[in-house]
């Protein structure tokens, strides 16, 4: 992903709606969904994890898109989101 910038962002873009999502389900918010064609896999993920998490988790992507944005080395940024994001140890 490191290789592509574009395709980076897109990505991360992409993972930032999911964990979204993931945090409406898990803090039980009434708000529309983004993925809501994905219900079933959104519901399976977000109760593997705390709102806690799934803030970190969407911090840490807006956090990763910015840093791209700003030239930060694009291989350790995404490595330190990958180590980030909840379920990575």
């Amino acid at each position: 992903m490191a290789a592509d910038a574009t395709a980076a962002r897109e990505t991360l873009r992409l993972w930032q709606t999911w964990w979204r999502d993931v945090l409406l389900l898990t803090s039980r918010s009434d708000a529309a969904l983004t993925n809501s064609d994905r219900l079933d896999t959104l519901r399976q993920h977000a109760g593997r994890f705390d709102v806690e998490q799934a803030q970190r988790a969407a911090a840490a992507i807006t956090q990763t898109l910015w840093q791209l944005d700003h030239n930060v080395n694009a291989r350790l940024a995404l490595e330190v989101l990958m180590l980030d994001l909840p379920g990575s140890t």
